[in-house]
C-alpha cells in the first residue's frame, strides 16, 4: 500500500465511527490569552471533526516543552488562538483602509453572513481553523525526516507542494 493509500485509509477509519451533529448555535471557547470568543456553528462543526481533535494531542512546539515546562500548549490551541488573530486582523484591515478611502463600507472582511460564496471573514476563518490539520506528531520536528522516506519523495516529485 502506498503512502496516499495509507493516508485514504487513515482517514476513512477515523471517520468510521464519527457522526456529524447539528450545530444551531455559534459557541464559546474560552482562551486566558484572548479572552473569550464566539465560533459559528460551522465552524465548531468543523472543530470537532477527528481530523482536528487529534491536535490536542501534538505540541504546539515539538519537544521544546521538555526544556521549557510550561510550553505545553497543542497545536489546537493554536488553531483557536489564529483563528481569533486573523479575524482580528481582518477588522483592523477593514477599518484601516475605510479610514484611508474614507469609505464606509469596505469590500474586504464584512462580518460573517453565511453565504460561503460572498464571506470573505468566513474564508478567512476557515483558513485559520485548517490551517495545521495536516500536522504529524512532534510537529514541525517530524519534517525534517520526511525526505528521507522513498514513498513522500515520490509525492514530492508529483507536487512540491506536498510538504511545504
Amino acid at each position: 500500500m502506498n503512502l496516499e493509500d495509507r493516508i485514504a485509509h487513515y482517514v476513512a477509519r477515523i471517520f468510521e465511527e464519527y457522526q456529524l451533529r447539528l450545530i444551531k448555535a455559534p459557541k464559546a471557547i474560552h482562551e486566558p490569552l484572548l479572552g473569550t470568543n464566539l465560533f459559528y456553528p460551522h465552524e465548531v462543526a468543523v472543530l470537532d471533526t477527528p481530523l482536528l481533535q487529534r491536535l490536542r494531542h501534538i505540541h504546539q512546539t515539538g519537544l521544546a516543552f521538555l526544556t521549557f515546562p510550561s510550553a505545553t500548549h497543542s497545536r489546537f490551541e493554536h488553531t483557536l488562538g489564529v483563528t481569533v488573530l486573523a479575524t482580528r486582523f481582518a477588522h483592523r484591515i477593514n477599518e484601516s483602509i475605510g479610514r484611508r478611502t474614507g469609505a464606509n463600507e469596505v469590500n474586504v472582511p464584512a462580518p460573517i453572513t453565511g453565504d460561503p460564496e460572498k464571506d470573505e471573514l468566513a474564508e478567512i476563518r476557515m483558513a485559520a481553523l485548517l490551517h495545521d490539520c495536516g500536522h504529524a506528531i512532534l510537529s514541525h520536528t517530524s519534517e525534517d525526516i520526511y525526505g528521507l522516506r522513498d514513498d513522500i519523495s515520490e509525492l514530492q516529485k508529483k507536487d512540491p507542494r506536498f510538504t511545504k
